[in-house]
């Protein structure tokens, strides 16, 4: 068994890989403390313990024998720079202390492999990830009745994937997370375990 990651502080999409098909996927999602008189170091620490305890538990659970994932790049933001610093390191962390082996691609590397092209959209990879895998589309339209946007209209977008439905925003990150299984396809790691 072979677990791939789509890594942010966040939301860590995942999926569980076995026999070059996905069985189970989720997002570990983090949230900042609501509490306005905690420090943002103890916050991040916090929030980082969680999201390795509950990978860790995922890891236990499964079986899981080695870890690959899509790695965030590079930000103009020094704030984003710092979750991805935070979350690459509570992910190697928690594979060294399990002993397992860890492989990462780039988000291009991810774009090209499901799509084809390093500018594919996030909607191309999550519907492409639908066909090859299976799963559905719903899209639904509202009308907003309050607010600001009153009287007008949104869409909100569903997918139906391994047996659950996710919205969009959050399916997002479980493409991404298949995108890195088909990036690194050819990789040692998705060979022997995946």
């Amino acid at each position: 068994m072979l677990i791939s990651l789509d890594i942010s502080f966040k939301n860590i999409g995942w999926s569980l890989w076995h026999e070059k098909q996905p069985v189970s996927a989720g997002v570990i999602q983090t949230e900042k403390t609501k509490n306005k008189q905690s420090y943002v170091c103890d916050d991040n620490a916090y929030r980082c313990s969680v999201a390795a305890r509950t990978l860790a538990e995922i890891i236990r659970i499964h079986s899981v024998k080695a870890i690959i994932g899509e790695s965030p790049t590079g930000s103009q933001s020094a704030a984003a720079a710092k979750s991805a610093g935070l979350a690459i390191g509570l992910i190697a962390t928690t594979a060294c202390l399990l002993d397992i082996p860890i492989n990462f691609c780039t988000p291009d590397a991810v774009k090209k492999a499901v799509c084809g092209r390093k500018d594919a959209s996030k909607s191309a990879i999550m519907d492409k990830i639908i066909e090859i895998y299976g799963g559905t589309k719903a899209v639904k339209t509202i009308s907003i009745g309050k607010g600001k946007r009153a009287g007008t209209e949104s869409e909100r977008v569903d997918y139906q994937f391994l047996g659950k439905i996710w919205p969009g925003g959050t399916f997002e990150h479980i493409a991404d997370s298949c995108g890195a299984y088909m990036a690194m396809m050819d990789n040692n790691l998705v060979r022997m375990f995946g």
